[in-house]
Order: structure tokens, then sequence, then C-alpha cells
């Protein structure tokens, strides 16, 4: 799968209340990195589209699951994805 089709599906999902299908993906998408395939989603901009989209959506439970994923990325990831949880903070206000 390709960002654009990634971020697609989930906020079809959030659309949708569909946390389960959201997590499905989430999980597919670990699974392929593993593989080392060919193709490596770019994981951050997809959190930032993702976790946006959620924030304007107003979907808390959503944006409190995507925050412990991003716990799990590496310090580079983190200060670059620092903004983007500012802003949604901001969104969600």
């Amino acid at each position: 799968m390709n960002n654009d089709t990634i971020i697609r599906k989930a906020k079809d999902c959030i659309d949708n209340n569909n946390y389960e299908r959201l997590q499905e993906i989430y999980e597919r998408l670990i699974k392929e990195n593993r593989e080392k395939r060919e193709y490596r989603p770019n994981f951050e901009y997809v959190f930032q589209k993702i976790y946006l989209y959620a924030c304007i959506k107003g979907d808390k439970d959503v944006v409190e699951w995507m925050k412990r994923i991003y716990e799990t990325f590496g310090d580079v990831e983190k200060i670059a994805l620092k903004p983007t949880l500012i802003y949604g903070k901001y969104i969600l206000k």
C-alpha cells in the first residue's frame, strides 16, 4: 500500500468509527515493514495526516491511541512530529 491509500483507508475508518479496522491497518503496516518489502511507507507522514484528521473530527479515542503509537517512534521522529502533536492539541480545544 502506498501512503495515499493508507491515509484514505484510515480516514474512512475514522469517519465510520471503525477502530478495529484502523488498528488492523496499523498492524499490517508494521508487519510489512518487518518483511523488508521494496516499498516502505513513510510512517511519519502517514501518522501526521491521520493524527490531524482525527483531531479535526474530534475523535479523542483515536488521538489517544495515536499518542501511544507516537511513543514507539525514535527520538528523531518524535522531534519531527512534536509540532504536529501541539497543533493537534490546539485543534481539539
